[in-house]
């Protein structure tokens, strides 16, 4: 979804690894605020965790003691180990990153939503090539919104989504990005509810 809004997309470090926040016992932090107020406020250590690397010592991150712990659900979330995984988070960021720099309708387009109720969010972005319609389902129950001349885009990334007759079925967090099939102003998204 950060993906496909105006303007620059932010990643924060391990994000693009689909990185959780590690849990530190109070004797590993190094985080002054973090130290003073445990255990009510934890500190920033948790997301400031070396990026692992690999399998290796230290996830590859160093041959040195780090300055904080690489526990093993980070360190199972390696870039190399990624790298040779289709299905990894890291394989879907650099596809919908190439993506992304290929539709000038999302990198510079305007955007405008589209009506629709909780838990739906759908927005279009339009640019010079033409507008594309983005669907997201912001919740873990599968939802259906109806659509209103337009189509799935091929190559486009999606995620848990399929058209039946004239609706959009969207699993839990599923998402779809969308072209007109009529004019290019066309489209529409209706929540059913």
């Amino acid at each position: 979804m950060l993906l496909s809004f105006p303007g620059s997309a932010c990643l924060y470090q391990g994000e693009e690894l689909g990185l959780t926040e590690s849990e530190l016992d109070f004797d590993e932090l190094t985080d002054p605020p973090g130290i003073r107020f445990w255990p009510e406020y934890k500190g920033r250590d948790g997301c400031r965790t070396p990026m692992p690397w690999t399998k290796a010592k230290n996830a590859g991150f160093t041959r040195g003691t780090p300055w904080l712990p690489i526990k093993a659900p980070q360190a199972a979330r390696n870039v190399a180990g990624e790298e040779r995984d289709a299905g990894s988070v890291l394989a879907f960021y650099r596809h919908m990153l190439a993506w992304r720099r290929s539709q000038p309708a999302l990198g510079m387009g305007s955007v405008r939503f589209f009506k629709t109720a909780e838990p739906v969010l759908a927005f279009r972005r339009t640019g010079p090539d033409g507008m594309i319609a983005c669907v997201f389902n912001l919740s873990a129950s599968g939802v259906a919104v109806k659509l209103r001349e337009l189509a799935p885009i091929v190559g486009a990334p999606v995620q848990d989504a399929r058209i039946e007759g004239d609706a959009l079925r969207l699993g839990p967090n599923g998402f779809a990005f969308l072209a007109p099939t009529g004019r290019a102003d066309a489209g529409q998204v209706v929540f059913k509810g």
